[in-house]
């Protein structure tokens, strides 16, 4: 019977991308009464409990049971800025000890090469969930099984249940997600733009790793004009999202959610580390994404959202993004991984 460790990261630093994309993950598996143990520091097992995940399915990533050869595989997630050389080295430590490794992968500069994965005598799967990803990123070596494309994005059981009819925009309105934590305050810095300056609604979503300060002004600011309203936390974005016609703020696995679900978006990226690839993003009609590097580029995202919001022009169901991501990319992934091992398909 296969047995996944889940290895994964979130802080304010982070973001909480990785996470979301992990509990999605062990909720698949749950529905299929497979056993799974999560990896992950202080911030994100805090959150994991809240989420209403067992604490005996709850480890410390600085444990090393994650290497104990019961487990069939780990889903690794924890490739982010500079992380790559971590990543391959955890990946090639549970690979000899046969545990099958699962990377998700990054963009690059970011991206895991696995030179070393001809060594290794158990298969790897390494999954780059991003559009056009082979345009990007080099193939990696024979043994390792390649799954390049938003075909593979990793979304919620909220998402793959939606149905066809609910992806219908009814009134304009914009939700605002910055992330798990907002680090650079946007979406307070959006809220001071437009709350005196708006005709169409917008809700903010506050997330678990939201400072204070962030959140204390943001409940000030919605209490001063009844169409903004908050929400918190990151588990119900698939219903928020389908209750708007737009969702904006802070670049992350957000342009895909939206995206899956036809909705247009509007994303401001904090620095140019991967601006190639989001240009392509954008360019194949996916989402507009601004940098906040380029003054000129961050101011014609502030008034991106100012001119959007005040026009009353109901926008059609975003059918680029449609096409590109697919919401069962979990089920794409588990399938080939476990093809690859004497497990067995689910």
């Amino acid at each position: 019977m296969p047995k996944f460790a889940i290895r994964v990261d979130a802080s304010r630093a982070v973001g909480m991308g990785h996470l979301s994309r992990a509990r999605a993950f062990a909720q698949y598996l749950s529905e299929r009464q497979l056993e799974f143990t999560f990896f992950c520091g202080r911030e994100g097992c805090e959150i994991l409990k809240k989420w209403g995940f067992p604490e005996k399915k709850i480890m410390r990533s600085d444990d090393d049971s994650i290497f104990d050869q019961s487990f069939t595989h780990a889903l690794i997630d924890i490739n982010y800025k500079d992380s790559q050389v971590s990543t391959e080295a955890l990946a090639y430590q549970l690979a000899s000890r046969g545990i099958h490794p699962i990377i998700i992968d990054s963009m690059p500069p970011d991206n895991v090469i696995l030179g070393g994965a001809h060594e290794m005598l158990t298969s790897i799967t390494l999954v780059t969930p991003y559009l056009d990803a082979a345009r990007f990123c080099s193939e990696p070596p024979k043994n390792v099984d390649w799954l390049a494309g938003p075909n593979y994005t990793i979304l919620g059981a909220e998402f793959s249940s939606v149905e066809d009819w609910q992806l219908l925009i009814s009134k304009k309105s914009m939700l605002v997600v910055c992330g798990g934590s907002d680090p650079n305050g946007l979406s307070v810095r959006i809220a001071r733009l437009i709350h005196n300056k708006m005709k169409a609604p917008v809700t903010f979503v506050i997330g678990p790793l939201f400072s204070k300060d962030i959140e204390a002004e943001l409940i000030a600011i919605s209490q001063s004009n009844k169409l903004i309203s908050l929400k918190w936390g990151l588990t119900n974005l698939a219903s928020e999202m389908l209750c708007h016609s737009h969702v904006v703020g802070q670049v992350g696995l957000t342009r895909y959610e939206g995206a899956a679900l036809g909705r247009y978006g509007i994303y401001l990226a904090p620095d140019n580390r991967y601006r190639e690839y989001y240009e392509n993003f954008s360019n194949r009609g996916l989402a507009e994404i601004y940098f906040e590097g380029s003054v000129t580029s961050r101011r014609a995202f502030f008034e991106r959202l100012m001119v959007e919001l005040d026009s009353s022009i109901l926008p059609a169901v975003n059918r680029e993004g449609l096409m590109a991501v697919k919401r069962n990319g979990i089920h794409q992934i588990l399938s080939r991984a476990l093809s690859q091992t004497d497990s067995g398909l689910i």
